[in-house]
């Protein structure tokens, strides 16, 4: 089959995207382009449907590969043949060519192809049938057919596994989201599914903190203790209660106040970080702790933020001994290379899950423990462990915070929060953030320093350096925001 056989022949309403040694024909041309690189690198069909489907998967994940229609033509132009490789989630049998004969007619379901005698697709609704030559789905077969299902899911296990073995309470289970929002948004639900399996349905209350951010979902925006996040969307979800961000007191009135049996979970930031970078007063999470231990209440350590390192402990929880019964965390799991995310339930919450007649919890995600991105998760940890940073964080707290102090002196600066983990706030002049447009035209001018910035809730500026950011980074980093704050001056 030549490439003039597949335009003459059929009709092809796929991007193309051309290079001496062959094209690409995918779903988007971005992803095509992709796949084009890789045969100009010297890669085969399946290397590049791989990559194009890697691309995919970034720019239109619905119709990306595991998951979805993983469909890729690409023509090798030294060996003047088209390659069809199939990345769907079933792996297709081995085909015979002269099984799909075809009729001369054409579909347009979703792109125009020619259809095959009996309507005989490689598997299922969404794939398309293979006429002609099919040259490459023996090598896909080789690299990828054989692999069951189970075998597809490995490296999500072997990452749950693995986060599981760093939770701060033993035989935690994992169940891995698509990032922070949605691991805020399973976190809720598992709270209120867990009581009602425990026979107290009852128990559907929230208590979210002043200052708190818990993403952007429908779940995270309601129990946002940050106003302007919450405002413009007309009633969320109901039985929320906020409390101040460091009274542990009054969470404990807010909770006997509401009812001990009406609250479901408390959900507590280690370290406030959107809505301000706000560490925890000296023995507040204990007590807060304390309080949800008390009366019965669940305790969801929000570790989007400090999870994995950047409060000095693989998670903040194990540094302030708080043994939640429920982590939500994402971001440093990956280190934000690829979007993953996982919520953490301890044995009390997930035992019950398992129990007889609690049946099958109906809640996921299309992309949670994608295989690509669960694999990208373990070595992403194999680095972190071996180069000791969550370790290395707790020195580096302290010199961050060291680097910024000085900054504490600018006219346009009202504080530096820094000392806890490594992120802190350079505050801005509450009384000169009355001017219009000074947060904005401070970070324009940081990134003309060089410095990647962005407001907080509180008009703060917020720093969050690499866990391996050396002397001569923070100097830079320090200098750099100098810099922009004195072009606003």
């Amino acid at each position: 089959m030549t490439l003039e056989h597949l335009v003459q022949n059929w009709t092809v309403r796929k991007p193309l995207a051309h290079s001496r040694h062959g094209v690409v024909a995918s779903q988007n041309r971005i992803a095509a382009a992709a796949g084009a690189k890789v045969l100009a690198g010297g890669g085969n069909a399946v290397d590049a449907a791989a990559a194009t489907s890697f691309a995919l998967a970034a720019v239109e994940p619905w119709n990306c590969g595991l998951g979805g229609v993983g469909f890729m033509l690409i023509y090798l132009a030294r060996e003047k043949r088209v390659q069809v490789v199939d990345f769907g989630p079933i792996s297709p049998r081995k085909l015979n060519p002269a099984d799909y004969p075809l009729t001369g007619g054409f579909t347009t379901d979703l792109f125009t192809w020619p259809t095959v005698k009996d309507d005989r697709n490689v598997h299922g609704p969404l794939a398309f049938a293979v006429p002609g030559h099919v040259d490459g789905i023996g090598l896909a077969l080789e690299r990828f057919g054989t692999r069951t299902f189970s075998e597809m899911l490995q490296p999500a296990i072997d990452l749950a596994e693995r986060v599981s073995a760093f939770a701060p309470v033993p035989d935690s289970r994992v169940f891995l989201t698509s990032g922070g929002s949605d691991s805020i948004d399973t976190a809720t639900k598992m709270a209120r599914r867990y009581w009602q399996l425990v026979g107290q349905p009852e128990r559907t209350v929230f208590v979210n903190r002043q200052h708190a951010y818990h993403g952007m979902h429908l779940g995270g925006t309601s129990l946002a203790g940050i106003q302007a996040n919450v405002a413009g969307h007309g009633p969320l979800v109901g039985d929320v209660v906020t409390v101040p961000w460091d009274d542990a007191d009054a969470l404990r009135r807010a909770i006997e106040r509401t009812g001990p049996g009406r609250v479901a979970a408390f959900f507590c930031e280690p370290i406030i970080g959107a809505g301000g970078v706000f560490a925890p007063p000296e023995g507040y999470l204990q007590a807060a702790r304390k309080a949800c231990r008390d009366l019965g209440v669940l305790f969801v350590a929000d570790e989007v933020i400090t999870g994995f390192g950047r409060a000095g402990a693989w998670f903040a929880s194990d540094r302030w001994d708080l043994e939640p019964d429920i982590i939500t965390c994402a971001k440093g799991i990956t280190s934000g290379y690829l979007p993953m995310g996982a919520v953490v339930a301890s044995p009390r919450v997930a035992e019950t899950f398992f129990s007889p007649g609690a049946g099958v919890w109906r809640h996921g995600y299309t992309y949670a423990g994608h295989a690509t991105v669960a694999a990208a998760a373990i070595a992403n940890l194999d680095i972190m462990e071996r180069e000791r940073l969550p370790g290395r964080a707790l020195d580096l707290e302290r010199r961050l915070a060291d680097a910024l102090a000085p900054l504490a002196n600018h006219a346009l600066v009202e504080e530096v929060r820094a000392g806890t983990g490594v992120i802190a706030a350079v505050q801005l002049s509450v009384e000169r953030l009355k001017e219009p447009g000074l947060a904005p035209a401070v970070i324009a001018a940081c990134r003309e320093a060089g410095i990647m910035t962005r407001a907080l809730a509180t008009g703060a500026l917020q720093v969050s350096p690499s866990l391996v950011i050396d002397e001569a980074g923070l100097s830079e980093l320090a200098e750099g925001i100098r810099a922009g704050l004195d072009a606003c001056v």
